[in-house]
């Protein structure tokens, strides 16, 4: 059983011996946080994040407009 949760193990140096390299979605140390394509405020705080399909859209405030608003 791979000790990475979302992702694939491989060899690395160390006291580990190991490394996860996650799957698009996931991080942490073993890939068991599920990350949200609207972390970081991809919007700017000028319109609201809605996640779609391991991407984002925004619905930009009055004003803006744009991918990222």
């Amino acid at each position: 059983m791979s000790p990475c949760q979302n992702g694939r193990c491989q060899a690395a140096e160390g006291e580990v011996g190991f490394m996860c390299v996650c799957d698009p979605g996931y991080s942490g140390p073993r890939c068991q946080v599920r990350v949200s394509p609207c972390d970081g405020d991809p919007c700017q705080s000028r319109g609201t994040c809605t996640a779609v399909n391991h991407t984002f859209h925004c619905q930009c405030h009055a004003w803006w407009e744009g991918v990222c608003c």
